[in-house]
């Protein structure tokens, strides 16, 4: 390809990759290991701009490219009602280009903590109700008891509204979802792994919706005005973003609550893939029910 003055776009690129997978069945166990490996380059052009003549330079961008990842999985059952299971995963990502150098090691989340995350009534109820359907366990309590507004429960852990002052019940979290409010985010403590799946939703429905919560409870946010709530719910997303980038081991997907809605099927698959690829997507796409969808966004 060229560029528009004629000069060569530096887009080639090349890529080779090769994998490999053995299944091991021996009486009650039974262990897959998958290896997958890959090298190669990749170009690309990029106009370096500049206060002085001649105000921007096209620079070439050509980098190496390689990584693998190693997949194990096991399984032994105990009796016909009875299996224990488990799988360890690690990738390794190393890119050197013109402009920046990668190099990232990424471990299994089995000995992490999935987190459901959004702002309220985003859809992180439901989502803890896909993950639990897909074989997630779910940490959780009865606290708070589902109602008119969310008819198949919060899923909520009361000991996650004192993060940044009691992180006791973090060890108990590893391997399991738990939910935590977008404001809360930044409080997870650094010395663990974790896989977030952060639920969107527009904005004017998170009002309508929260609104009419608030004022069927009888609570105080009820008399905030629409423009005070956006405005405290935008500070709280720009949170995440940094949360994000001081972690080492963290791992995200962002999920649009309507696309859950409209195609959960591809939803389901997504959180799969971030998870292992171990869940049941047909299980997790059956129990998002599109009728409990009450405010909608026409803008």
């Amino acid at each position: 390809e060229e560029l528009l003055d004629g000069s060569d776009a530096n887009d080639d690129w090349s890529l080779f990759r090769a994998s490999f997978r053995t299944d091991w069945v021996l009486d009650n166990k039974e262990l897959n290991l998958t290896v997958e490996g890959y090298t190669g380059d990749m170009g690309s052009t990029y106009t370096q701009f500049s206060p002085i003549p001649p105000y921007s330079t096209n620079v070439n961008n050509t980098g190496d490219v390689s990584g693998a990842f190693l997949l194990g999985q096991w399984s032994v059952s105990h009796d016909e009602s009875s299996r224990t299971s488990g799988q360890a995963y690690i990738d390794y990502t190393d890119r050197v280009s013109y402009l920046y150098d990668e190099e990232r090691t990424t471990f299994s989340i089995d000995d992490g903590v999935v987190v459901v995350s959004g702002l309220p009534r985003s859809g992180t109820s439901m989502m803890m109700q896909v993950l639990q359907a897909g074989g997630v366990e779910v940490l959780c309590d009865e606290v708070r008891q589902a109602d008119e507004s969310n008819l198949r429960g919060y899923f909520e852990f009361e000991p996650v509204k004192k993060l940044g002052k009691n992180f006791d019940w973090i060890n108990d979290a590893k391997g399991k979802a738990v939910k935590v409010v977008t404001q809360l985010l930044p409080q997870l403590p650094k010395r663990m792994k974790y896989a977030i799946i952060y639920m969107a939703r527009p904005l004017g429905e998170i009002l309508a919706s929260q609104s009419k919560m608030l004022s069927r409870l009888d609570r105080r946010g009820a008399s905030i005005s629409d423009r005070q709530l956006a405005a405290t719910y935008k500070k709280q997303v720009e949170l995440v973003g940094n949360y994000l980038s001081q972690y080492d081991d963290v791992v995200a997907i962002t999920v649009d609550y309507g696309e859950a809605l409209s195609n959960p099927a591809k939803i389901a698959a997504r959180v799969n893939s971030l998870l292992g690829g171990k869940l049941d997507e047909s299980a997790m796409a059956a129990v998002v029910d599109p009728s409990l969808r009450t405010e909608k966004s026409f803008s």
